[in-house]
């Protein structure tokens, strides 16, 4: 049983951009630190993935190609599918999970078809408007939402904190810089943490 705790995630990691000096300053904080990293593959060198790879606290899971406003929302699904076999591999360091967020949660039916078809989780946003496609979710995709009264489809919250930011985005109010003294006056030093994928395992047995 997946015990409760904070979930944490942030936006836009990469290579130019990446704060791992104030990720660092939360492990040292919060013994039991983790955090999921939605990383932009296309601004982030082999090296550099295979380095962060390497930090059990870490997890990196794909945010888009190139973090085009739109380009999650044009890909037709055998572009989607070759995006997200080519960045999930790589270069064969293979440094991601099978999680995906498209850039401001805009996808095309293509792109949800390839993430079930290959086997990835969707990180989604669950307020009214999210879905400006009007795109169908199967029941078959793993589903994470970052907002709202569920954490994933059909379960309430859990018991689940969960904390959304981003790096590198001092326009969104939520960047890692300005929501620094938020996290550490919200969450007790001894909490629980999970990475999303390990709460998409709890919740989905089998499916990854």
């Amino acid at each position: 049983m997946l015990p409760k705790g904070v979930i944490l995630d942030f936006d836009d990691f990469r290579e130019d951009e990446n704060s791992l000096d104030y990720l660092f300053r939360l492990r040292a904080k919060f013994p039991k630190f983790k955090v999921t990293l939605f990383t932009i593959p296309s601004k982030c060198s082999t090296e550099f993935l295979k380095a962060v790879k390497e930090v059990p606290w870490i997890q990196m899971a794909l945010h888009g190609h190139e973090h085009l406003p739109v380009e999650c929302e044009l890909w037709k699904r055998h572009e989607a599918r070759t995006f997200l076999q080519h960045d999930f591999e790589a270069g064969g360091v293979k440094p991601f999970v099978r999680g995906f967020k498209a850039p401001q949660w805009r996808m095309s039916q293509g792109t949800i078809e390839a993430c079930e078809e290959l086997g990835f989780w969707v990180a989604n946003n669950a307020e009214a408007g999210s879905n400006p496609n009007n795109c169908v979710y199967p029941d078959t995709l793993p589903q994470y939402f970052a907002n709202g009264s569920v954490v994933v489809p059909g379960t309430h919250h859990g018991g689940y904190q969960r904390e959304h930011g981003h790096i590198g985005c001092l326009v969104t109010n939520n960047d890692i810089r300005q929501y620094w003294h938020f996290l550490l006056n919200r969450i007790p030093p001894e909490s629980e943490f999970h990475f999303i994928d390990d709460v998409i395992r709890h919740h989905y047995p089998g499916r990854l």
